[in-house]
């Protein structure tokens, strides 16, 4: 499962369009139903001092949203900066990885350019579970070929210390791969969104409560709008993959740009000058 609920994985796949169209229709409906209650219940129109607790329900409207906003952008900027961490820790195993002599070092070669187009696959999944756990799969598949490749490989590798480090940077990308899994499934916590949709709501309720004419409803239409735009922002923020922002693979596809296909050498043409060649 790649989000905490299925309900929330519902509304992260809906396009930002429907998202706002869905919020802003939902707060016109608290504002004519905060409107017809004032009908029902009073018969004469609130006083100045109880209209007044239509701003501040706003202000704290304002603060929930703002609140919100800075958690979604810190989790992005902090999937951002783990695509950085991961492509370079996958362009220096690449590097690395040409210490080992042949035929390990085209196997490993190729695990490497297979398991980086497999990441950079994750950009284009739109939020589609199944592809997301398919593609984590078959990432996983490639670290364990890796891991089993550079377990020989360091037996072959002088001096030692050269070994130790292919280790480190194959054991940094493993470690780099669970941290990009988890900030996807690790999303702004689905109460917090609902609550958020949820205040504004009732702050359109009560703005129809307290002033419930024509001409405040025609103007309330404008502020509904920009609060709907806020709301479906810090949804679309929150979805790595999907929706008008998403993240960026560019040091992915720079790093991937760098690698040769790796040449795999005949028996008879594995030559000790051509095994210490770079492919």
């Amino acid at each position: 499962m790649w989000t905490e609920s299925a309900a929330a994985d519902w509304v992260y796949r809906l396009p930002v369009w429907a998202e706002w169209i869905g919020i802003f229709v939902l707060l016109v409906l608290a504002y004519r139903l905060g409107a017809l209650l004032q009908r029902l219940l009073l018969r004469e129109p609130c006083t100045e001092s109880e209209t007044a607790l239509v701003g501040s329900a706003m202000a704290l409207l304002a603060f929930i949203i703002a609140f919100t906003f800075s958690m979604a952008l810190n989790r992005y900027d902090q999937r951002r900066d783990i695509v950085l961490a991961e492509a370079n820790s996958i362009g220096t195993t690449y590097l690395r990885a040409k210490l080992a002599p042949e035929p390990l070092r085209s196997e490993m070669l190729r695990i490497i350019v297979r398991y980086t187009d497999t990441r950079l696959a994750l950009f284009d999944t739109n939020e589609d579970p199944d592809a997301l756990n398919r593609l984590q799969a078959a990432s996983r598949a490639e670290l364990a070929l890796l891991w089993d490749a550079t377990a020989r490989a360091v037996k072959a590798i002088e001096p030692p210390t050269l070994a130790a480090s292919l280790v480190q940077t194959v054991n940094e990308t493993t470690d780099l791969a669970e941290s990009r899994r988890t900030t996807y499934v690790v999303r702004l916590p689905r109460a917090v969104m609902f609550a958020l949709v949820g205040f504004a709501m009732i702050a359109a309720g009560v703005s129809g409560f307290a002033r419930g004419g024509r001409r405040h409803f025609a103007l309330s239409l404008f502020v509904y709008a920009m609060l709907a735009s806020a709301i479906a922002l810090v949804i679309d923020l929150d979805r790595p993959s999907a929706g008008a922002i998403r993240l960026v693979p560019g040091p992915l596809v720079h790093t991937r740009a760098g690698m040769a296909a790796p040449v795999v050498l005949a028996p008879a043409e594995a030559t000790p000058s051509a095994a210490g060649a770079d492919p």
